[in-house]
């Protein structure tokens, strides 16, 4: 609806352009980016915010970049995307501010405890997780039905989503590492290399001797 009416990102835009206006001369504006769209949507498959890690890329090694959201919730809804986005911006050299949360401030230490608050929730949402899972495959063997070994992309969907969504877009060694903070495995550059071969999302390079 936001989208639709054009309201509700006009609004948002206006307290990003004051944030900035505030900080004066000290601040360079690289941009605006828009999702028209649910933040609930991975956020490596949203255009605007893909341009905007593309600018922060570009820039970083000039000047200490910062990633500005209006609200919180225009970053992710989900806790674990957005720790991976706050400990993907601590890897690779930018900040986030989300407007509605002060202390989202990711410049200042309050906002680092902040984070390492939230990865602890991100943690234990992981662990009841995965505690409902066994709970639920236990249940099903009590009942007599067999529980097998079954394909990667039924035996772990949150894992195979979170790499399939960032092939093209990232390389394999940062999926591996953005994939160790989110804490949703520990494969190495090569073992998602070869999972998005598997599952289609890549092609296997073909490289010529000599």
């Amino acid at each position: 609806e936001q989208g639709a009416s054009g309201a509700g990102i006009s609004a948002q835009k206006a307290k990003i352009l004051a944030y900035v206006e505030r900080l004066g001369d000290e601040c360079e504006l690289l941009g605006i980016h828009e999702d028209v769209c649910s933040s609930a949507v991975p956020y490596m498959e949203r255009p605007g915010f893909s341009q905007a890690m593309r600018d922060l890329d570009q820039h970083r090694k000039d000047a200490q970049c910062v990633l500005v959201a209006a609200r919180i919730d225009r970053v992710a809804r989900s806790l674990i995307d957005f720790v991976s986005i706050m400990k993907m911006g601590e890897r690779r050299g930018w900040s986030l501010v989300t407007l509605d949360v002060p202390e989202m401030d990711a410049t200042n230490p309050i906002s680092k405890l902040v984070v390492h608050i939230l990865a602890a929730f991100a943690e234990f949402e992981r662990d009841l997780i995965r505690k409902r899972t066994k709970d639920a495959l236990a249940a099903k063997k009590r009942q007599g039905v067999h529980v097998g070994r079954k394909r990667v992309r039924e035996q772990d969907r949150d894992l195979c989503e979170f790499i399939r969504v960032r092939v093209g877009a990232m390389g394999y060694q940062q999926i591996s590492d953005e994939l160790r903070d989110a804490g949703l495995g520990s494969l190495d550059r090569r073992a998602v290399r070869d999972l998005a071969i598997q599952q289609g999302w890549a092609k296997r390079r073909a490289f010529r001797k000599g």
